[in-house]
């Protein structure tokens, strides 16, 4: 939709590597090298100091006592993004009425993100659907759709550092809250093996794109066909999976 977006190389090597971290814990859960409590604690302790160092200003960069080329680095990837998301600025003017209406559309898209996914429960029962073709496929498309539209936004503004930040924090999210966290309090369960296909997809997936933003130094409308491409391959692959 929004054609190149260029991108700084150290923000992307910055966001990329962690996201790549959070992929492989999570592959380290699934094949139980590690357990539930010891990933979120790992993921908290990863997570936690990557919003603060991603929340520190230049000048206070400068007061480390780091290497100069990892300053240097930091200080790039901090500036790519804070530049890029403040080429709107003049246009949002401070107001505590901003807070409010963020609160209230959070709580909108909590409540009716639960309602899809209780629907599509009912829906799937009802109608023979696989699990696992429903939490892939279907619950991942529909409850993906805030973020889709956060996105779309982002990349027609231009601002192509936060549709990548956006994107890979987005999926380190779902890791998070949407497998660690209730495989601590529920256990894991025995997986299927589309789960695990969906695993191993999602690394490759991850590594591919990360690949394509690093040699085109940011979207185009190639990578994001290809993009597309490789989920509608996964899609397939999941589908054909269950009919066999």
């Amino acid at each position: 939709l929004a054609g190149r977006l260029p991108l700084r190389r150290q923000a992307m090597i910055f966001n990329g590597a962690i996201s790549l971290i959070v992929t492989l814990m999570l592959i380290l859960l699934v094949f139980g090298f590690i357990s539930a409590p010891l990933s979120v604690v790992l993921l908290v302790l990863l997570l936690v100091p990557y919003v603060i160092v991603s929340g520190l200003k230049p000048s206070q960069m400068k007061r480390w006592r780091l290497p100069a080329a990892a300053r240097t680095f930091l200080t790039e990837a901090f500036a790519s993004t804070r530049q890029a998301s403040g080429e709107n600025k003049a246009a949002m003017p401070k107001s505590w009425s901003w807070a409010w209406m963020g609160g209230a559309a959070l709580i909108v898209i909590i409540v009716t993100c639960m309602g899809m996914v209780r629907s599509a429960i009912v829906l799937s029962d009802a109608w023979g659907l696989n699990k696992t073709v429903l939490g892939v496929l279907v619950l991942a498309f529909f409850t993906g759709i805030p973020d889709v539209i956060t996105a779309v936004k982002l990349a027609l503004d231009g601002r192509g550092v936060a549709v990548m930040s956006e994107a890979l924090n987005s999926n380190t999210l779902n890791i998070v809250f949407g497998i660690c966290v209730p495989a601590t309090v529920l256990g894991l369960g025995t997986l299927a093996g589309p789960t695990i296909f969906s695993v191993w997809w999602l690394l490759g997936i991850t590594v591919i794109n990360l690949f394509l933003l690093y040699c085109m130094n940011g979207f185009t409308r190639m990578s994001g066909a290809l993009s597309v491409g490789l989920y509608v391959v996964f899609a397939s692959v999941v589908i054909g999976w269950r009919a066999i």
